[in-house]
């Protein structure tokens, strides 16, 4: 282990992932060719050496939350034989039903899945240690120490916590939701309920019985993906914007309209330049968002497309990515855990029988975290989307060849759809990610195959 260690606080961003039972996110590189095992368990060494805050746990210190790496146990790393295809996605759901004790960790995992011909390495981290760039870097420099096994490590600096003062600045929550908030809080220390490691692992267990991960792919081979950003290019959009409009049409034509033509679209937004001090090319979570509403128009694709960029492109302010982590920093934590743990338990139906603690909660629910919880079920998304854009990564990995990169950040409860993409290798490759049997896959289905219609109509391959 390095010399240098995680010891900090959980900001809100981190810590609103802390009772979740499905808050790991993952990347996936599939290379055409054997990597040795042996390189692989290497690689990953190097590269905890290299970001050495990547084995740590979550503890709880006087009613707070902290990163501590002086106890986590050593990051998780494992082999496992490659049946077919679809062996890597089998893997990653594995990873999600295995109960960790995060005061103990790991909090990162790495597997090998491979066979004589095909690899994919899978790199499975819980979201309040990393965010979708993170684990891009991590995969660029895993790759980059399989392919020079004798390249010197380069430690990084642990990054801090994002605070309200390395926001930029004229940020503004409002008058009025700093007083709604502050009344919030104070009803909540009249009525304060904790849930802790405990009660986590219970929700976990619970939560795996019932669901299953699952993903539908949209895959583009290299020449589809430069036809399909040549074409973006030409029509004055981002493929952010394109993706978003595909998947919004699809759902339409296979679902029908929104309510009121209106739908509810959140794209992640990576925050590390617009913040005040130097984050760079670090593992952390630096994520900020886009919350839209968009009452879309009549009008062919790409004049659909063409408003919607624009729409989206007018609310890329610092305000609007930072306006919801400053409401989470204002709110008391422990009524975002215990928010979580009344929405899964309601989710689940969890009973007193199965858990005293949780299910009495959602059975005896006159409290501020069913109020809150309701008023959140008014506001889920009908789409969110995180696009990593083009992952520099190398072509050719110990005599390997990389075919492709999936990013699959699992998936909400209620949210319609939940889409990952990143391009790699010159290809674009696109996950549908859901919970089974919380969401129907078969229309799920449907709308991934209706979105490939469209690109085809569309770019026309």
């Amino acid at each position: 282990m390095s010399n240098q260690q995680l010891d900090r606080p959980l900001n809100a961003q981190e810590h609103r992932f802390y009772l979740v039972p499905n808050a790991h996110i993952s990347l996936v590189a599939r290379l055409r060719g054997k990597i040795a095992e042996e390189l692989f368990r290497k690689a990953v060494k190097k590269v905890v050496a290299t970001y050495p805050h990547l084995e740590t746990s979550i503890v709880s210190k006087e009613g707070e939350l902290w990163f501590d790496s002086k106890n986590a146990a050593n990051i998780a790393i494992k082999s496992v034989t490659r049946e077919n295809d679809d062996t890597w996605f089998e893997a990653i759901d594995g990873e999600h039903k295995i109960p960790v004790r995060l005061s103990e960790g790991p909090l990162a995992r790495f597997v090998l899945v491979s066979d004589k011909e095909m690899t994919e390495i899978i790199i499975f981290v819980h979201h309040a240690l990393a965010d979708g760039m993170s684990l891009y870097y991590v995969l660029r420099d895993l790759l980059t120490f399989v392919n020079e096994p004798h390249r010197p490590i380069e430690a990084k600096p642990i990054p801090p916590a994002v605070t309200e003062e390395m926001m930029p600045d004229h940020l503004s929550l409002g008058r009025i939701k700093k007083w709604l908030l502050g009344r919030l809080n104070k009803k909540w220390a009249d009525e304060k309920v904790t849930f802790d490691e405990d009660d986590a692992l219970r929700l976990h267990e619970l939560f795996w019985k019932k669901y299953d991960y699952k993903a539908h792919l949209l895959l583009l081979d290299e020449e589809q993906t430069t036809k399909f950003i040549k074409a973006c290019r030409n029509h004055g959009v981002t493929v952010n914007s394109a993706l978003c409009t595909i998947f919004m049409k699809a759902r339409i034509k296979i679902i029908g309209d929104y309510k009121d033509e209106k739908a509810r679209l959140v794209f992640a937004v990576d925050a590390r330049e617009r913040l005040k001090i130097h984050i760079g090319e670090n593992v952390g979570f630096y994520a900020g968002g886009v919350d839209l509403d968009y009452k879309y128009p009549n009008k062919p694709f790409w004049g659909l497309t063409k408003d919607f960029h624009e729409t989206a492109t007018k609310e890329l302010t610092n305000n609007a990515i930072f306006e919801p982590v400053l409401y989470q920093y204002l709110m008391d934590p422990t009524l975002m855990d215990a928010v979580a743990i009344y929405g899964f338990a309601k989710i689940l139906g969890i009973t007193e029988e199965e858990s005293q603690k949780i299910g009495g909660y959602l059975k005896n629910n006159d409290h501020l975290a069913r109020k809150v919880f309701e008023k959140r079920m008014d506001d889920i998304p009908d789409l969110i989307l995180t696009n990593l854009t083009r992952l520099k990564l190398p072509q050719r990995v110990n005599g390997a060849e990389l075919e492709r990169v999936f990013f699959t950040p699992s998936s909400g409860m209620k949210a319609e759809l939940v889409i990952g993409a990143c391009d790699a290798a010159g290809k674009l490759s696109v996950s549908v990610n859901y919970m089974e049997p919380s969401q129907d896959g078969p229309t799920l289905e449907r709308i991934r195959d209706q979105s490939m219609q469209i690109l085809e109509a569309e770019v026309g391959f």
